[in-house]
């Protein structure tokens, strides 16, 4: 008998829904929603909160009242736990139940929330309390002519996966494991058989069908490879793939199965029906336009044959020998032509060259006898991406995406790689197929240089350049994987390139947009050359001298374009660079002042360090010849001799790369100039707030000591040193963090030298740290202060420590990096905690940090609790296993004293947990001693914490 609702009710119902429809009324203000979130609040907050919802979800047909009713009990349930009264709670329990099956009609988001909410309670009484919960669910499966039923059955499987599963901090870590084993080993095998009755059953019905795969598809993310799964359930999903209104959610359902690596012998037929079925697909969707498949369904194809290659490729040949009709090889020939038909959408194309890359990856370990067969493949797939980089001409070239690429380069980037992986495999045959392609358009250029004029259609022309600029990229792309003895080509490519120079063809503008096209065409020459001299190219004088009359002249000449002159800065380089004396003549016109001014101070760097390095370690024209005096001379023409210049000093530095010690007092005599100017005009412009300037000189420094450290005298490292962290005495301005983080970085090489004589910067270097630390705000650079008392403690322990026993003038430094170090562990920042973790275990693996007495009576307890309490209250989840990992190595000074001392006293603490709680969480709590335990353990007690 249907019990009537009371006028009580009905007034509260009443009021509820009138308050509800102001709430989402869009004239409602601001203010006025403010006071009735505050009065939802305190209704939620009522003692008697669980028997108004349960009136309003039995009695209101309004889906506001509704949907507020359990959002309310959803939030109750999260924060009280369930209900004390054992009667309401079981009535609200099957209210619930029996209230989702009247709810056809409703919106979904109505009924989702009441299957959610379902599958809670669930979660908190199955079996025991609730064992009729999945029953009732299969009776839905088996109606016979309820749609409605069906979907809701399919959808109460698919949410009590998800809720039992999900990793929730409201029930123990204990009971969580309780409801998976329950699941999997009670209940998935009834689970996959009503679904697959279901799917027999109602096969006509897309709407009950897509219901069922998507239950299918969450159990199948996570039940393992077993005897649940069956061939004939794989064949029941997969005949839904063919049909586009479900077939993602069958090709989804199927590749989480292939998600799964790790296959057991016995699961091997149910895998090799899988694979064919993806081999059956491709087969026959490459001879189908894909202009009329949804993007959606492309996409999940391209999924499948993704998780084949990378997952499963290795089986393939045992796995579909007697599976299917379509062959590895006749699936690979399938798969070209649909590479190549996905190509109107970009993204497509681009996920299926990454599936060739990947299955070339997999194919650089077979043996050469099985690779052979895969040879005709590998041709046509070449083939089809020589010609895909000849279309590539028509892309846009001018908008650059988020990856700094214009769609153009993108696609050159995508099929060169392919290109190169496949010549690791196939060299010659690469090289010679992308030469036959190369060759013609080779020709037509060399022509269009001889005569100046073109024979061809300006159209046929511009295709013709673009196609040589292209070929030419690919053939620099993989000039590695080519022996060095093609030294055809790079006399041609030579020759055409002192032909563009010599042709000026670069400043007629007679020749229009073609123009554009040729200095594309001569920076790829350009380039092409300089990595062909890099892969060992054997010097020849009469091709070295060609390159040099090609690539100068494009250097000095301030008309041309600088994509050009960039080219020919580098080709130049390796010319010098490869030659075996070093010929200044030649250069001369290079070593006046200002003719490389026009060029970018990037592009300029790199041509005067080869110069430099070419100086300092190659043989003289004249054995007379000082270097010294050489270099002095260079040196000052290509870099005024101001600190002004410091900036360019110190990109100059990091390019030069000298091994020999002579070289190095070099070039140590010719930069002390500018070193102790720096030290004498640093003070007069930082007070000046020359702080730009003031970053270049420190950046100096810096490169300097990387450079020529062991020709720096100690005084003058320590005057400049000195001088730097003296302006930082009065204070330390944001205007000024850039000089701090250079300042950081020459404190840290020098601090890293082994020899003992530099110890003396520890104590400035504390001092700087120190005052940086001591700073309240949130944008002061902390994190290089921070490193660099990592690298204190770590290169230099012995200041602090003689023996295992810490010096007693050491104590309070070290006391003060140990504090630091645990304040940190506070941070918002997750990067800075991250960072120090990863330096104390640093430290502690070198020299036994948290085994030292001091550190064990004055630290451990507090780095201990500091990161236990991370842990916790899951403020940096990134940091999860770096922080288990770090409380196992703490524990380990003393695991005994961790488990009876540390971890009781830890827990009386905490706030908000009752002594049978706390007793409840030692006892849990086993005293295992090995990391794989230990990190069960610790995750399981702070999961509980979280759940009390």
């Amino acid at each position: 008998m249907e019990i009537a609702i009371t006028p009580e009710v009905q007034e509260k119902l009443n009021s509820l829904e009138k308050l509800l429809f102001e709430f989402y009324d869009p004239n409602t203000n601001n203010l006025r929603k403010q006071e009735l979130e505050k009065i939802f609040e305190d209704f939620s907050n009522d003692a008697n909160v669980w028997k108004h919802v349960r009136d309003f979800v039995k009695f209101s047909s309004n889906f506001y009242v509704i949907h507020f009713s359990l959002m309310v009990i959803e939030n109750t349930l999260k924060v009280r736990g369930v209900c004390s009264d054992s009667e309401a709670w079981t009535e609200m329990k099957y209210l619930l139940q029996s209230r989702v099956l009247t709810m056809e009609g409703a919106p979904s988001y109505i009924v989702n929330k009441l299957v959610k909410i379902n599958a809670h309670v669930a979660r908190i009484d199955w079996p025991h309390f609730y064992p009729d919960y999945f029953p009732n669910i299969f009776k839905l499966l088996q109606s016979s002519n309820n749609e409605f039923h069906i979907i809701l059955g399919a959808k109460f499987l698919q949410i009590t996966s998800e809720e039992f599963l999900s990793p929730r901090e409201d029930i123990s870590y204990a009971r969580k494991n309780e409801l998976k084993n329950f699941l999997q080993t009670r209940v998935v095998p009834e689970i996959f058989a009503s679904l697959l009755r279901a799917l027999e059953v109602w096969k006509s019905n897309l709407k009950i069908i897509a219901a069922l795969l998507e239950s299918f598809e969450q159990y199948f993310s996570w039940v393992p490879l077993g005897e649940v799964y069956s061939v004939a359930l794989i064949h029941s999903i997969s005949q839904f793939t063919p049909k586009l209104e479900v077939g993602v959610l069958s090709l989804s359902t199927l590749n989480e199965i292939l998600y799964k690596a790790l296959v057991p012998v016995s699961f091997m037929p149910v895998l090799s029906h899988v694979i064919a079925h993806s081999f059956t697909l491709i087969h026959n969707l490459a001879t189908l336009p894909l202009c009329n498949i949804p993007d959606e369904y492309i996409k999940k194809v391209i999924e499948q044959v993704h998780l084949v290659v990378t997952h499963h490729w290795h089986r393939v040949d045992s796995a579909v020998s007697h599976q299917t009709e379509v062959s590895p090889l006749e699936f690979l020939t399938s798969f070209v032509r649909f590479t190549f038909e996905t190509r109107a959408v970009r993204e497509h194309l681009y996920e299926c060259l990454t599936v060739w890359a990947s299955l070339v990856d997999q194919l650089s370990n077979t043996k050469q006898t099985t690779l052979v067969q895969y040879k005709p493949v590998m041709s046509s797939l070449l083939s089809r991406l020589l010609e895909e980089i000849k279309a590539s001409s028509c892309l846009d070239d001018e908008l650059l995406n988020e990856d700094n690429k214009t769609d153009k380069q993108e696609s050159l980037d995508h099929c060169n790689d392919l290109i190169a992986k496949i010549t690791e495999l196939f060299p010659e045959e690469t090289f010679n197929l992308v030469l036959s392609y190369w060759v013609p358009a080779s020709l037509t250029y060399a022509e269009f240089l001889s005569s100046h004029n073109a024979s061809h259609s300006s159209q046929t022309l511009e295709e013709t350049l673009s196609a040589m600029c292209n070929y030419t990229q690919v053939l620099t792309r993989i000039h590695q994987c080519v022996e060095a003895r093609y030294s055809d080509l790079v006399r041609k490519l030579s020759q055409m390139a002192l032909e563009f120079t010599r042709t000026q063809v670069y400043c007629k503008p007679e020749l229009g947009p073609i123009s554009i096209l040729l200095v594309q065409v001569q920076s790829e020459i350009l380039a092409s050359l300089k990595c062909w001299l890099s892969n060992g190219f054997p010097y020849e004088e009469a091709i070295f001298h060609s390159l040099h009359c090609a690539s100068l002249p494009l250097i000095l000449d301030k008309t041309v374009p600088a994509k050009l002159s960039h080219s020919a800065v580098h080709l130049l380089s390796s010319v010098i660079l490869h030659r075996p004396q070093c010929d200044l003549s030649s250069l001369e016109t290079l070593i006046v002042p200002n003719s490389l001014i026009h060029l970018p101070l990037e592009t300029r760097v790199v041509l005067e360090s080869v110069l430099i390095r070419s100086i300092l370690s190659k043989p003289l024209p004249s054995p007379s010849d000082e270097r010294q005096f050489v270099l002095q001379s260079v040196v000052n023409i290509l870099v005024r001799n101001s600190t002004v210049e410091c900036h360019h000093l110190s990109l100059l530095l990091p390019h030069c790369a000298l091994t020999s010690k002579q070289s190095k007092q070099i070039l140590g005599s010719v930069l002390e100039p500018w070193l102790s100017q720096v030290i004498l005009e640093y003070p007069r412009h930082f007070d000046k707030h020359n702080y730009r300037l003031c970053e270049d000189m420190v950046a100096f420094y810096l490169e300097s000591f990387r450079i020529i450290q062991d020709q720096m005298p100690l005084n003058l490292i320590q005057n400049s040193v000195q001088c730097f962290i003296d302006r930082f005495q009065s204070g330390i301005l944001p205007e000024t963090h850039s000089i701090l983080d250079k300042l950081f970085s020459l404190l840290q090489v020098i601090i890293e030298q082994p020899s003992s004589q530099f110890k003396l910067f520890v104590p400035s270097s504390l001092d700087l740290c120190t005052r940086l630390l001591n700073v309240d705000s949130p944008h002061t650079p902390k994190s290089n202060a921070f490193s660099l008392l990592a690298i204190i403690l770590m290169e230099k322990w012995q200041f602090f420590f003689r023996g295992s026993q810490l010096d007693s003038e050491a104590e309070g430094p070290f006391s003060t990096i140990m504090t630091f170090l645990g304040q940190s562990c506070s941070s918002p920042d997750i990067s800075l905690v991250g960072q120090n973790i990863r330096a104390l275990e640093n430290i502690h693996s070198r020299w036994r940090l948290y085994e030292k007495d001091v550190f064990k009576q004055h630290f451990l307890r507090s780095f201990l609790a500091a990161f236990l309490r991370l842990l916790v209250e899951k403020q940096h989840t990134l940091l999860t296993e770096e922080l288990t990992l770090v409380l196992f190595h703490l524990a380990q000074v003393d695991m005994g004293g961790f488990y009876v001392e540390f971890v009781p006293s830890f827990l009386r603490e905490l706030t908000g947990l009752s002594d049978n709680q706390r007793q409840a969480l030692c006892s849990q709590l086993q005293s295992h001693t090995d990391f794989s335990t230990f990190s069960q353990n610790i995750t399981q007690l702070a999961n509980d914490i979280r759940c009390y």
